[in-house]
């Protein structure tokens, strides 16, 4: 079973060189700052927890006060905050990336019989990139750690006694610490699947797994699928789990990366990259001549369905599929062995090199890729290579405004916020936060309709549960476009902005101490100079500087406010920084065109138009821009081009224009 060319890769010097590479990439990839929004809603329940006990209801917002409270990763959150108040962000984070790196050190030994030192670099590489957009503060890592445990326990064993005193206290831990606890089951009931095969005579000739008398398998399946009620919330916990599996299956990545990463073109997309894993995996099917091991197939196939249905899972698939990925590159590349000796009538000894090459090469070029931050910019992540947090992408000074005496006691905040303002306002209640199974649709359809500007929901809010203030993210698509239409309502007023961040407050309770604070709207305008001030001296030195929240919602609100003049110079800014940044571009393009400049106009939303060809936007504005030229043929053929993409939005265009008083063709 054990192939010369798999075991000789893998003991070499040069195979135990690549292997460590390989595990260097995925380390890389966890050392990033903090950005992520339920990082705080973990940090400020394991506070709470520290102070009052194990929740049952919630008390930290207002809209789901009361409310039963199901807190599947109560003991991460206690965990989280005690690594946090020991260390800060560079504990928290180093222990999250050490849990990932023994996951996939402990994945290694299951693949030593069908993989060698490439094929397992090669491996690791494309499951950190797989991993890349979830691996972010969360205890989703730490159950990483509890699947890759199970995985090698269960295909290295064969002790039913040091099986039941290993998997059995982790399964514990993992029912509450994170919802995907029934997976430890899963597994084990794979690898019963696997023991019945190999009596029949059509499974693995490999050693025989723990408990391979059948029943102790079947023992240890029921035992931990019982365990995973050892939990506060005992049977009522399975209701949150199921609940929360309908909410991921149709989530996006967007919020994972960051709030404003709709807004570039990425080059190398979540779904690119799981889709090259997927015909990894359909060819080492194929190819792979040996007796495939029945349990780690099984699984990396329920992990392949899983992440198909939602990338949402990708960070579980890369574990899952780990095994079989290797597996399968390495019977690629026998494969194509293969097909050279037909060719050549002999040995081709280069092949293995080259292997060793590429996979050298896939190393370094991701590991460059990371550490100079391009990943991070070209993917429209908040994030930067290194320890630390991203506060500038939270309400992080505007926090104190809501601190301030006399300032309405409930404000209306967005989920991407909520549990920052949980952190940084343990006095305060929110309004929402992304926390699964505590708020109903109802709350949520109406947070929702607010942000969609829509004047009855807002007055619903404050009927409802006396709301007079509401903070705002401007890197949140559709926020700034909410703030505009409010403030000409005019009956809320703008009493702070920072780029970041926006408040609002009621015309008509107002605050004397805010409505006269000229100084604290200074405050936050000299956060955003002082942020340009760091891009431009970043951009001098030829350096990528990150992706600066504080800069994107400062040019997503002047666009909202038409504030031409400024939009252009923060624009030109981001477009220089981030050249794949769609929306800059656009933005730039838009400024240019307001302020008459119409060859710049073109040339920035002709590179919008580039990077999203079939976005109908900036067709439409190259046709404004045209128009105004007096060029009728180009005119048309732009909007040629934008009816082809959306024939009611190029309508709608031309009819707006035309209230405005344009000519159209």
């Amino acid at each position: 079973m054990n192939t010369p060319q798999a075991q000789n890769g893998s003991k070499s010097l040069a195979g135990r060189i690549l292997v460590i590479a390989g595990l260097l990439v995925v380390a890389v990839f966890g050392f990033r700052t903090i950005s992520n929004a339920d990082f705080w809603t973990h940090l400020a329940t394991g506070r709470w927890i520290a102070g009052h006990g194990i929740p049952r209801v919630d008390t930290l917002s207002y809209t789901a006060q009361g409310q039963p409270w199901i807190n599947v990763s109560w003991l991460y959150d206690r965990a989280l905050f005690t690594l946090w108040s020991l260390g800060g962000a560079v504990a928290v984070t180093v222990m999250h990336v050490l849990a990932v790196l023994a996951a996939f050190a402990l994945l290694l030994p299951v693949v030593k019989n069908w993989a060698g030192g490439s094929s397992k670099a090669l491996a690791l590489a494309l499951c950190a990139w797989i991993l890349a957009p979830r691996f972010v503060i969360g205890p989703n890592l730490i159950a990483l750690l509890f699947a890759a445990v199970f995985l090698f326990v269960l295909s290295r064993s064969r002790s039913l006694t040091t099986t039941l005193v290993v998997l059995l206290p982790i399964q514990v831990l993992w029912a509450n610490m994170h919802a995907s606890f029934l997976l430890g089951p899963a597994i084990c009931a794979a690898f019963v699947a696997e023991d019945v095969l190999r009596r029949k005579g059509s499974g693995p000739e490999s050693a025989e797994p723990a408990g391979s008398n059948g029943s102790g398998l079947l023992i240890l399946t029921g035992l931990a699928l019982l365990l995973t009620l050892v939990n506060p919330y005992h049977i009522r916990v399975y209701r949150q789990v199921l609940g929360a599996f309908g909410i991921f299956s149709v989530m996006e990545a967007r919020e994972w990366i960051s709030p404003f990463s709709s807004q570039f073109n990425i080059s190398i997309a979540a779904r690119h990259v799981v889709t090259l894993a997927l015909l990894v995996g359909a060819g080492g099917l194929v190819t792979e001549r040996r007796r495939l091991p029945f349990a780690m197939t099984a699984l990396a196939v329920a992990g392949a369905f899983f992440v198909v249905f939602s990338l949402w899972y990708a960070d579980f698939f890369a574990v899952l599929a780990f095994p079989f990925i290797a597996l399968s590159i390495h019977a690629l590349g026998e494969s194509v062995r293969t097909v050279s000796r037909k060719l050549l009538n002999a040995e081709a000894p280069a092949l293995p090199v080259a292997g060793g090459v590429l996979a050298a090469a896939v190393v370094l070029l991701s590991l460059g890729t990371v550490t100079t931050n391009a990943f991070y910019v070209a993917s429209g992540s908040a994030s930067s290579f290194g320890c630390g947090v991203e506060s500038d992408l939270f309400p992080s000074a505007a926090a104190s405004v809501l601190e301030r005496a006399g300032f309405p006691d409930r404000a209306f905040n967005l989920p991407s916020d909520g549990g920052f303002l949980l952190w940084k306002t343990p006095a305060r209640q929110i309004f929402i936060d992304n926390r699964p199974g505590v708020y109903g649709a109802d709350t949520f359809n109406l947070g929702g309709r607010c942000l969609a500007g829509v004047d009855e929901a807002w007055e619903e809010l404050e009927e409802k549960w006396s709301v007079r203030a509401a903070v705002f993210n401007c890197t949140v698509p559709g926020a700034t476009h909410t703030i505009r239409t409010l403030l000409l309502g005019r009956r809320w007023r703008l009493v702070y902005f920072d780029g970041t961040s926006v408040v609002l407050v009621r015309s008509s309770v107002v605050p004397e101490d805010l409505a006269k604070d000229a100084e604290l709207q200074q405050s936050g305008l000299r956060l955003l100079e002082a942020e340009r001030a760091r891009y431009v001296q970043r951009l001098a030195k030829g350096c990528r500087p990150p992706n600066s929240p504080r800069l994107i919602g400062a040019a997503n609100l002047y666009l909202a406010l038409e504030r031409y003049n400024e939009l252009r110079v923060v624009s030109e800014l981001l477009t220089l920084g981030s050249p794949k940044m769609t929306s800059a571009w656009q933005q730039l393009g838009l400024a240019e065109l307001q302020l008459g400049h119409l060859d710049a106009a073109e040339q920035a939303l002709d590179k919008a138009a580039q990077l999203m060809p079939k976005n109908v936007w900036p067709w439409l504005h190259l046709s404004q821009v045209y128009l105004l030229r007096g060029d009728k043929a180009g005119e048309r053929m732009m909007l040629d081009r934008a009816r082809r993409l959306s024939v009611p939005v190029t309508e709608a265009f031309l009819a707006e224009r035309g209230k405005a008083g344009a000519s159209s063709p």
